[in-house]
């Protein structure tokens, strides 16, 4: 892979249904992070960044079936997992 391609983690998106407080994304296999040096099993984000990072529809999902199957880019993951 080219250092201009990205690499894209499949996973499922879920919301934290007692407060409703932030999202969870699970990637199907853990991410390694170099920055760490450790895996990521799971990233929270807040509901500005999942309504900027994922569809209408997928969040719908989320509201509707307690999860949605998404993919998010490792240098996303990477960054959010950073700040």
């Amino acid at each position: 892979m080219s250092g201009c391609e990205s690499r894209m983690v499949r996973g499922r998106l879920f919301m934290d249904r007692i407060t409703g407080n932030y999202y969870f994304f699970v990637p199907d296999e853990p991410v390694y992070m170099e920055w760490f040096d450790e895996y990521l099993a799971v990233l929270y984000l807040m509901p500005d960044e999942a309504r900027y990072l994922f569809t209408e529809d997928e969040l719908l999902d989320v509201d509707r079936e307690g999860f949605s199957f998404v993919s998010m880019q490792k240098e996303v993951i990477e960054e959010l997992s950073t700040s």
